[in-house]
């Protein structure tokens, strides 16, 4: 049975932007991090083999299943989600994993001599830091953000103006009132960036975890990324480390804006208009019935 993935949102439509696509993401992320992500790929299909042996490893990051269909001449036709431990708005690994699987290059396989076309399962894992791993995320139910008290952060205007993107790793403490009792900043591409993030989520309001149907404190953390229009901060700052709550994209569009054609300043004329000799009258055009 195929798992629904969950939305990652904390308040309903509470980003400022869409889901960035797979394009867009696969060509701001820089080639070195993309490279990393692929060779720690290749590595955990034995590290997933053998959990039991290397736990660690195994908890320190997302792991996302996907199905592979492959013709008879090797090559990838189509790819499909079987499982996702991502919780980042969009669904970042899971798209990431699914444009990665489109490119992998997998062997022939053959029966009777003959090549054959086949079904392949593959396993990709993203690690990040920090991370709790899956029995992190279901010791208690998500808390859910009020949105008529969430304030968001605002872009820095000095890294606006230079286009600087980037993103804060967060970590709460909210109480069985849903009050964020203790707020730390686990990391921050930006001084800047840590204090607009801060700033705005110290004031939020949550309906708090349950534990047995009754209110409890719980620990979570949040990823707050700050993105342009043509740029994308760095996967690290998308994805928050498990018990996550996901993310929250403060966008800013660096399209120019158009500016109005100026308004005629020249002053109305005075000269008196013609009078118009009264029309011929027109003969009413002849109606044609319907046929």
């Amino acid at each position: 049975m195929r798992k629904r993935i969950a939305p990652a949102d904390i308040f309903r439509s509470s980003s400022r932007r869409a889901p960035p696509n797979v394009a867009a993401l696969m060509k701001y992320l820089p080639l070195c991090f993309r490279l990393a992500v692929l060779a720690s790929t290749s590595s955990v299909f034995a590290l997933l083999g053998s959990a039991a042996d290397n736990p660690v490893v195994a908890r320190q990051g997302y792991t996302v299943d996907v199905e592979l269909k492959v013709n008879d001449k090797g090559e990838t036709e189509s790819v499909s989600l079987v499982d996702s431990e991502d919780t980042s708005t969009g669904q970042v690994l899971s798209k990431m994993a699914m444009a990665m699987a489109m490119k992998t290059k997998l062997p022939i396989r053959e029966k009777d001599g003959h090549p054959i076309a086949y079904t392949a399962r593959a396993p990709f894992f993203f690690p990040v830091e920090d991370d709790e791993g899956p029995a992190a995320q279901t010791a208690f139910t998500k808390p859910r953000g009020k949105i008529k008290e969430a304030i968001q952060p605002s872009y820095p205007p000095a890294l606006q103006a230079r286009g600087e993107v980037g993103g804060v790793i967060l970590e709460l403490l909210i109480d069985a009132e849903g009050n964020i009792s203790r707020l730390t900043t686990l990391r921050a591409s930006n001084p800047e960036f840590e204090q607009a993030a801060v700033t705005a989520v110290k004031t939020w309001k949550f309906h708090p975890s349950e534990k047995d149907g009754k209110p409890v404190a719980s620990r979570w953390r949040l990823a707050v990324v700050f993105d342009t229009s043509d740029r994308m901060a760095d996967l690290k700052w998308r994805i928050a480390p498990r018990p996550s709550l996901g993310s929250f994209v403060v966008y800013h569009d660096t399209a120019p804006v158009a500016t109005p054609a100026p308004t005629s300043t020249a002053p109305a004329s005075t000269a008196t208009p013609a009078v118009a000799a009264p029309a011929a009258p027109v003969p009413a055009a002849a109606e044609t019935p319907a046929k």
